[in-house]
């Protein structure tokens, strides 16, 4: 199965919530409060080997909180290309989450994701309160994957 994820608000505007959403022939969605990441933020900074690419980190953490619950379904992940030169950075983390964590991990590909895109009109109908994430992430949840080892 091919995957398309979106996103809407960044995940570095930390005075805005962020839903994340991916579809296909299954739809999920996920919304980090603003306080989240801010949480999240602060402690990742005080572990120092994440602040070089914080951001980045934060994104790519969000990604396999969207994906993981699916990601033997998943061949495929399309994901929007919103942080321009990133991608590789982008590719390398997550699949290195993916592989400590599930000990697999799917084909991952950029592009534009087009606003016609189901996981576009599902992130930002999640941010404008029409639609409910299927999941509300918590700070101690969000960074569970860079402290567990399976």
């Amino acid at each position: 199965m091919i995957v398309q994820v979106d996103q809407s608000i960044k995940v570095e505007q930390t005075n805005a919530d962020t839903a994340l959403a991916f579809s296909d022939g299954i739809q999920f969605s996920i919304l980090i409060p603003a306080k989240v990441k801010r949480e999240v933020i602060a402690h990742l900074r005080t572990k120092g080997k994440y602040t070089k690419r914080l951001y980045l980190w934060l994104f790519v953490l969000a990604l396999y909180h969207l994906l993981k619950s699916d990601l033997n379904r998943i061949n495929v992940i399309v994901i929007d290309s919103e942080y321009t030169g990133r991608d590789e950075d982008i590719r390398a983390l997550l699949l290195q989450l993916f592989r400590r964590q599930a000990g697999r991990a799917p084909a991952i590909a950029f592009q534009q994701i087009s606003r016609k895109s189901n996981a576009h009109k599902t992130a930002i109908a999640v941010i404008r309160g029409d639609a409910r994430p299927n999941r509300i992430l918590t700070a101690s949840e969000f960074l569970e994957p860079l402290t567990a080892r399976k």
